[in-house]
């Protein structure tokens, strides 16, 4: 169970994020507008150099996408094959990682054998 100051401190950080997010994303455009202002004056042929403005734009695009990961502050579980039935017990809840039709689904163990587990999807 999380904190009440640990749920807090992940709703500022992720609101944090948003905000800078949006401020990421109003250069983006801008960044762009710049970007096709220089297009055109290349096209007209005025020697108007491209690189610059493009590496920028990929770097800040980068950055976004950075701040966005960062934003999502849900926990990564990571999935781990059973080894044997002896590792959990009935209440226990486990994800269905086999390929097929159940793929992904949670549910609860009611019962188990040495070797069958009765779990409720």
């Amino acid at each position: 169970a999380k904190s009440a100051a640990e749920e807090a401190f992940r709703e500022a950080r992720a609101e944090a994020a948003k905000d800078y997010a949006k401020e990421v994303a109003k250069m983006e455009e801008r960044m762009s507008s710049i970007l096709s202002d220089l297009k055109e004056a290349a096209r007209s042929d005025t020697g108007v150099t491209l690189d610059l403005a493009s590496e920028s734009l990929a770097e800040l695009r980068l950055v976004q996408q950075q701040v966005h990961d960062d934003s999502d502050t849900t926990p990564e579980v990571e999935a781990v094959p059973l080894g044997s039935t002896s590792e959990v017990e009935p209440g226990d809840v486990v994800v269905v990682l086999k390929k097929g039709m159940f793929y992904g689904q949670e549910g609860t163990i009611l019962r188990k054998s040495r070797s069958q587990l009765d779990v409720k999807l």
